[in-house]
């Protein structure tokens, strides 16, 4: 009897030894395997920490770098739009003399100048008289004052005052030769004006102008000056220069997200 408690017990504490030699040997290796796991992780998450940093000095440096340019070549802009609009108003009076005429008179009764239908006096007659061609090389100077500076504007600003220019030119033009040959249309029946004007709207401001029957000139005017405006707003403020700068970060981005 006694010497069956006695193997017994052997047998449990043996039992037990082996038991614990596993368990332990198991939980160092378990602890080995997540130690290795997670130096494998804090490694790779200290070289994303370090892309990171590296990434944002890049990013730092070049909007730095735009921003100082930005500020350099923001007084030369600034001079660029004075210049702008002092030659813009040289391109915009240059049709008072129309003006007066198309604030007066509407389209119908503008087309019956000349004509034994019309009832008007001869103020208006002497107005077209008025308008000489030697402001077509007024026009000329001025666009060519504005080219000068066209770098510091954008092609927007560029394209209104050429649609402006050649739209008055033309305008001008064919009074001048109505009122010397005694022959005239309202500037809406001439194709090539109306061109021009269309290409320089939308549909909604293009409506607005077949409707107006009246100061029509000042309208088409008035649309293109805003255009002018608008843009002139974006360089002024740097709002332009603030979207070319967001952009570029972004492709900046990019660029460094592929070199991975």
């Amino acid at each position: 009897m006694s010497i069956y408690i006695d193997i017994t017990i052997a047998a449990i504490f043996g039992g037990t030894s082996g038991g614990l030699v596993y368990y332990l040997t198991k939980t160092y290796f378990t602890e080995k395997i997540k130690a290795a796991i997670k130096s494998e992780y804090d490694n790779k998450l200290e070289n994303i920490r370090g892309d990171i940093n590296r990434n944002h000095t890049i990013l730092n440096t070049v909007l730095t770098s735009q921003n100082q340019t930005f500020q350099v070549g923001q007084v030369e802009r600034l001079n660029a739009i004075k210049a702008l609009w002092t030659n813009y108003l040289t391109i915009r009076n240059s049709l008072v003399e129309i003006n007066f005429i198309d604030d007066t008179l509407l389209e119908s009764e503008f087309n019956t100048l000349y004509t034994s239908e019309w009832q008007g006096n001869d103020l208006v007659e002497k107005s077209l008289q008025s308008i000489s061609r030697n402001k077509l090389t007024d026009l000329a100077n001025a666009q060519d004052a504005i080219e000068t500076i066209r770098p510091f504007l954008n092609e927007q600003i560029w394209f209104n005052i050429i649609t402006l220019r050649i739209f008055s030119g033309r305008l001008i033009y064919l009074y001048n030769k109505g009122s010397q040959e005694r022959q005239i249309k309202h500037w809406k029946n001439d194709m090539a004006l109306w061109k021009w004007a269309k290409n320089a709207l939308t549909e909604e401001e293009q409506m607005t102008l077949l409707e107006t029957k009246i100061s029509s000139i000042k309208v088409f005017q008035n649309f293109i000056e805003q255009k002018i405006l608008n843009e002139v707003h974006n360089i002024v403020t740097g709002q332009l220069a603030a979207d070319n700068t967001y952009k570029r970060a972004l492709q900046l981005t990019d660029l460094l997200k592929a070199d991975k």
